[in-house]
């Protein structure tokens, strides 16, 4: 085979296996075992969210299933959208306090307005990586970390306050927090 044909198939191979430039989701690990509930997960966002993967599969939105511990499940959104209020506190369901992860390095959050209660009562929440999460529109920060009181750290010194108006009981119960940038915040 001539090197010119073997660079032809190597694109070819590698645009299949690139991800999807419009592809938008969040990732997030689970500390424990836990049975979830995709169902009332999809009916609380069903506009927006579009699929689960688990362990490289879809997940059938309408059953449950069980996630291994320190299990990591994405969550696609069908576009961008303009909140997360209470996403993984109030609006998914009990599994909220089992998370520990979260990367939201490709979800596209420059619609996001509202992140209020985001992370409510995630108590096992230990880390969040919020590389690429744009908040130039977001006027609604309050309760966003209210008792993730496993949290150590947090660096939200990308974060962009202009525009925030409520960011009351930020950090509310956050007892662990030993570490704190938000060098940027302009309120």
């Amino acid at each position: 085979m001539r090197l010119e044909n073997v660079t032809r198939i190597f694109v070819v191979i590698l645009f299949l296996i690139s991800p999807i430039e419009n592809d938008n989701y969040i990732i997030v690990k689970y500390k424990n075992e836990t049975t979830y509930d995709a169902g009332k997960f999809k009916n609380s966002f069903r506009n927006d969210v579009h699929h689960i993967i688990y362990e490289g599969k879809e997940v059938d939105l309408t059953k449950q299933f069980i996630i291994a511990a320190n299990g990591i499940i994405e969550i696609h959104f069908n576009k961008s959208i303009s909140s997360l209020e209470g996403f993984f506190g109030t609006q998914m369901d009990s599994n909220a306090k089992k998370y520990n992860f979260n990367r939201f390095s490709y979800f596209d959050s420059s619609s996001l307005e509202n992140v209020q209660d985001l992370f409510y009562q995630c108590s096992l929440l230990e880390e969040i990586n919020f590389n690429n999460f744009n908040t130039s529109k977001v006027t609604n920060m309050m309760a966003l970390f209210y008792q993730c009181k496993k949290l150590k750290s947090l660096d939200l010194s990308n974060f962009v306050t202009s525009l925030v108006e409520s960011m009351e009981n930020m950090f509310y119960q956050c007892t662990s927090l030993e570490y704190l940038d938000i060098s940027n915040f302009n309120t």
